[in-house]
């Protein structure tokens, strides 16, 4: 599935949806903690298991928020931790991305810069980010160093169902570099935008078609046991 965000983005400004109905008052969202089930009321786990993906936002009076999605995905927790660590073929999974160039990396972190599509006739974003790297908990954090938008920061883990099931929280806090978008209506499309990224990791690695699947693209060997880096 491949998803052009700041497409989404704008078409939310015209949406009709009510902003409670993505940012329930009772919700929350903790990036800085780690993320796991315990959280979770027992008719949300159900949500979950129906297959639909919750979004949560942090408390708070920032007009940047950090917003989560939460989803259970039919894949290992090392598949998906596989797949959404292949930096260098972000392209081929997610239309909002041109192109990626991934330094050379080390175990434990790596940077990469990303050219962003944008709709006619807003500019391209361009974002620098660093990387940190948990593979023992199939996690990983980054954050911008440098590039046209100006906050970009988040974490992705999976938390082990099975062994071929697991959930997923992708949280992110982003300014895309637009003075006049507000604050508020940022976090609103990141309500849009986070769940797709969990749809696009079902789709990829349960369809295994299209651009990522192509012949002689250089892709993780999923299925295998994960390495953990020391």
């Amino acid at each position: 599935m491949r998803i052009n965000y700041f497409r989404l983005l704008l078409i939310c400004a015209f949406s009709t949806t009510p902003l409670t109905s993505f940012f329930p008052a009772s919700a929350e969202a903790a990036p800085s903690a780690p993320a796991g089930p315990d959280g979770l009321t027992g008719s949300q786990i159900q949500r979950l298991e129906s297959g639909d993906i919750l979004v949560r936002v942090e408390p708070g009076t920032s007009s940047i928020k950090t917003v989560t999605s939460i989803g259970e995905v039919a894949a290992s927790a090392a598949d998906v931790y596989l797949l959404t660590t292949d930096f260098k073929n972000y392209a081929r999974i997610y239309d909002s991305i041109a192109s990626v160039q991934v330094e050379p990396q080390t175990a434990r972190e790596v940077e990469a810069t990303f050219q962003l599509r944008t709709p006619w006739p807003l500019p391209w974003r361009t974002v620098t980010t660093l990387t940190r790297l948990d593979p023992a908990h199939f996690a990983f954090r980054w954050r911008r160093t440098a590039g046209s938008m100006r906050l970009y920061d988040g974490r992705m883990q999976a938390d082990p169902l099975d062994d071929h099931h697991c959930l997923v929280f992708y949280s992110a806090r982003v300014d895309p570099g637009f003075g006049w978008l507000p604050g508020w209506f940022v976090t609103w499309g990141q309500g849009y935008v986070l769940p797709s990224i969990i749809r696009a990791i079902r789709q990829t690695l349960a369809v295994r078609t299209g651009p990522y699947w192509a012949s002689g693209v250089q892709r993780p060997p999923f299925g295998a046991p994960l390495a953990s880096a020391s």
